[in-house]
Order: C-alpha cells, then sequence, then structure tokens
C-alpha cells in the first residue's frame, strides 16, 4: 500500500479488503476499484452529521492486479 491510495497485488489469491468514507455533507463515497472497474463502495447519505460508513469484500486477485481507494462527493 502506498500513500496514493493504491495497491498492487504482488502475489496471487483472495484478498479481503476493507474501507470506509467518514464526511460530514450530505452524501460522500468511497469507491474501490479493481484496475479500472468498480468493485465495492461505502455511501454515507442523510443528514449533515458527522459519520463514517465502511465496506468490505473478498476479491480474487492476480499478480498485477490494482487496487484503489478513490473518494467522490456529490
Amino acid at each position: 500500500m502506498t500513500s496514493r491510495g493504491q495497491f498492487t497485488c504482488e502475489k496471487a489469491g483472495y484478498y479481503l479488503v476493507s474501507f470506509f468514507v467518514s464526511s460530514k455533507s450530505l452524501k460522500a463515497e468511497a469507491i474501490l476499484y479493481k484496475n479500472s472497474s468498480k468493485l465495492a463502495r461505502a455511501i454515507k447519505s442523510g443528514d449533515d452529521t458527522y459519520e463514517s460508513h465502511a465496506a468490505m469484500t473478498i476479491s480474487q486477485l492476480n499478480v498485477g492486479d490494482i487496487l484503489a481507494v478513490k473518494a467522490y462527493k456529490n
């Protein structure tokens, strides 16, 4: 894992990945990408109180696959 929010797989196998979004906005998302495809997302929606929401997934990765988490705010 690097400071860019990105992980490059060095050993093929199944990986348990968890991530979260924390926000005070009405809606915010953290999206997990496997290579360039959306794999999972954590969504915070509702009122303007500060909250954290998590997502977890198990994914089969091959050597060289890249997982990246990107924030999205509407």
